[in-house]
């Protein structure tokens, strides 16, 4: 069998400086392998936009905004984790998918190729900001590159293609408002600065620090509990009940289990909000976009509480290493 000599940029664990690696491999088996990744990506995008879609229908419905869009931070997340010179197959995938996801939305046809090229941009300037960053040495729970993913990635990204996005929110080009905005920007920060750490949190291979898996499990369903009696309750203001469950969550699990317990809090609590349930209907005289965005802030309150509190322990833990 033909063997074909190709040179792959290899991130390693966090303990080890990146590196380059030669490998010779047949060439069938590397395009196989290659084939297998793209179809993953392609599934796991679709299955977040199907689940993106279900959360945020009944706030669309009811004139609301985006609660949260994770498809954009698990495409970074894979892109960092990738050589540069292997990026444009997964742009490819990723606009392919999307514009077949804004055409189940029933978007006409430049909508949802423009809304495509939009979520294009934010992730191109994203990858292309933090790779030299992070990519050598993957490991948002340095307090470094944990600052530049923050202003980035959440922050510099999720606002440029929000600006070009509020230009046609309303399915036609218009001056753009602060609604037209946040329509955009806040849902897609959410999803970069949650889906994102996760996906790197797995390919560090450091998912839940030795905790089991029934342990694990066990933990995530008490959170969404939680998080479903504190949203189904309309007479008590009981939402800061969510913090000590996310934050013993955090410090169990570190941080692809704060990740993962974010994204339930947003969901749950998103899904039940846009339906007229949950702490933020005692809000008098509140919209539903108002509303969400009390939910948004309110996660991600805690996401930077749970992020500096990882930052700190992983510090700690690497001090008591040395």
């Amino acid at each position: 069998m033909p063997s074909a000599f190709h040179l792959e940029y290899v991130s390693t664990c966090p303990n080890y400086a990146a590196q380059i690696q030669y490998e010779f491999e047949p060439a069938s088996a590397w395009r196989m392998k290659n084939l297998r990744s793209m179809i993953v990506v392609a599934s796991v995008l679709a299955m977040l936009a199907v689940v993106a879609s279900v959360v945020n229908t009944s706030s669309w419905r009811a004139g609301g905004v985006t609660i949260l869009w994770p498809s954009n931070g698990f495409l970074i997340g894979i892109l960092l984790c990738t050589a540069r010179s292997r990026w444009w197959p997964y742009f490819c995938i990723a606009f392919c998918v999307d514009i077949c996801v804004n055409m189940a939305l029933a978007m006409e046809a430049p909508v949802s190729l423009y809304f495509s090229a939009c979520n294009l941009l934010e992730v191109l300037v994203a990858v292309n900001l933090l790779y030299p960053i992070i990519s050598p040495e993957p490991d948002l729970t340095r307090r470094r590159q944990l600052l530049y993913f923050l202003l980035y990635g959440v922050l510099v990204s999720p606002a440029i293609a929000a600006g070009a996005a509020s230009f046609l929110i309303s399915h036609h080009f218009a001056v753009p408002d602060l609604h037209a905005f946040q329509y955009w920007f806040t849902a897609d920060a959410l999803g970069i600065a949650i889906v994102t750490p996760l996906c790197l949190s797995f390919y560090d291979r450091k998912q839940f620090f030795e905790t089991s898996w029934p342990m694990a499990v066990g933990l995530f369903l008490l959170l969404g509990a939680a998080t479903v009696i504190v949203f189904t309750t309309n007479r008590y203001p009981i939402l800061y009940l969510i913090v000590p469950f996310l934050t013993f969550l955090g410090v169990r699990l570190r941080l692809a289990g704060s990740a993962i317990g974010l994204f339930l809090v947003c969901a749950i609590g998103g899904f039940l909000t846009s339906r007229g349930h949950g702490p933020f209907m005692l809000t008098p005289g509140g919209s539903v976009s108002t509303r969400i965005f009390g939910l948004q802030l309110f996660v991600a309150v805690c996401m930077l509480l749970l992020y500096i509190v990882e930052v700190m322990l992983s510090a700690s833990n690497r001090l008591q290493a040395s």
